[in-house]
């Protein structure tokens, strides 16, 4: 499924974007044994990816997942726009959101 939004941040700062996760129904999607991970690029097609650090915070029951850049990384990228994907996994379950 893909969504657009848009991220934000000023270079040399840190930054945690916080993402809520729904069911269908629109209650927080219980993410206890999931694993999250998240990239952005300059565009789709670019080669180079650079990886956020993401985490599921506690109490993962209630849906959230957070993408955190610190200062030193904001500091080195370009202003502009980026693209990101962001791929949330339970074993063979995939929750893909490309944004």
């Amino acid at each position: 499924m893909s969504e657009y939004a848009v991220l934000t941040a000023d270079q040399g700062t840190d930054i945690v974007y916080r993402l809520e996760v729904v069911d269908s129904d629109k209650s927080p999607k219980d993410l206890t044994n999931f694993t999250a991970s998240a990239k952005y690029k300059k565009t789709y097609n670019s080669t180079t990816a650079y990886a956020f650090n993401v985490q599921i915070p506690a109490p993962k029951t209630q849906g959230f997942v957070d993408l955190i850049l610190n200062g030193l990384t904001t500091s080195t990228h370009k202003s502009g726009r980026y693209v990101y994907d962001v791929e949330i996994t339970k074993t063979s379950t995939v929750l893909t959101a490309s944004i």
